[in-house]
């Protein structure tokens, strides 16, 4: 209200001397009737001057001021702009962030899901694997109970042979899993493993661990390529997840014969040998038939 009040005066004093004509101050000095009536108007004349000059000076005070308020608020509403600019791109960055983590979560659920269908297929697997080995077994046994030369039959003899060597790696194998019940990252359950589980490249050549008759020789949906051995009575060992299978069901192998080479095929994660010994049918802590060779 100040500046304004003193800018009407302002403008009614530059109005004044536009209409008294160019010559300003000096017309006024000018007209004077004589010396008396020229040192009065000189007197008033460096007064209407010095209120002019003072009205100029504070009209640019007031004029800096108004400039500098307006600059703190252009800047003010500057860093409002960026307040917000930055705040719409940390929600952005947040919706981004709980995008991902969705996406992360929904792919973990399908995750579980497959490794639960995936599970069940090995369980289905594995026991269609062990009836075909109990229903070969069965049928072998009929057949040397009813055969007077016992052809065919292969007794055991207790030898623990090596069904890997060091000198076809270049280091010692590594048992990445152990025969034993275990907790199951995934699905959350205590499932037993059913033999051992050995780090290897795949193309290892695994060899046979004792003397015996190949009872299967071929794909199955867990173990992938694998090979069972059965060495007389109730002991069989399996080789599975091979790469390539270098024998067949029904032909005798002998102590270290090499029956396959080690992959990672069926239900795996990456390459290895798993091996395995049963019992009867059931499986048994494989690690006294676990003897690496040179």
């Amino acid at each position: 209200a100040d500046y304004n009040s003193q800018k009407d005066t302002y403008d009614q004093r530059v109005r004044a001397m536009y209409m008294n004509g160019p010559s300003g101050y000096l017309a006024i000095l000018l007209d004077a009737e004589n010396f008396s009536d020229f040192i009065s108007r000189a007197d008033i004349t460096k007064k209407v001057m010095e209120y002019d000059i003072n009205l100029l000076k504070g009209m640019k005070e007031k004029q800096d001021k108004i400039e500098a308020a307006r600059n703190k608020l252009t800047a003010e509403n500057d860093q409002l702009v960026k307040l917000e600019q930055d705040a719409k791109g940390k929600k952005s960055e947040i919706c981004s962030i709980n995008s991902e983590k969705k996406s992360y979560y929904d792919k973990l659920e399908r995750d579980q899901k497959s490794y639960e269908v995936a599970f069940a297929e090995q369980e289905r697997a594995s026991k269609q694997l062990e009836k075909e080995i109990q229903s070969i077994l069965a049928r072998s046994s009929s057949a040397n109970r009813s055969s007077s030369r016992g052809a065919g039959s292969v007794t055991y003899s207790g030898d623990k042979g090596g069904i890997l060597r060091v000198s076809d790696i270049g280091r010692m194998p590594q048992v990445t899993s152990y025969y034993g019940y275990r907790y199951h990252p995934v699905l959350h359950v205590n499932k037993l493993h059913t033999g051992v589980d050995i780090g290897v490249p795949t193309g290892t050549p695994v060899y046979a661990m004792a003397d015996g008759v190949v009872i299967v020789a071929g794909y199955n949906g867990a173990y992938g390529n694998v090979v069972v051995i059965s060495h007389g009575g109730d002991l069989t060992s399996l080789y599975g997840h091979n790469s390539q299978i270098l024998v067949s069901a029904g032909q005798s192998v002998k102590k270290g014969q090499m029956i396959s080479r080690s992959g990672n095929t069926g239900f795996s994660t990456g390459p290895h040998l798993h091996f395995e010994v049963d019992n009867g049918g059931q499986p048994i802590d494989p690690s006294p038939y676990l003897i690496i060779g040179q």
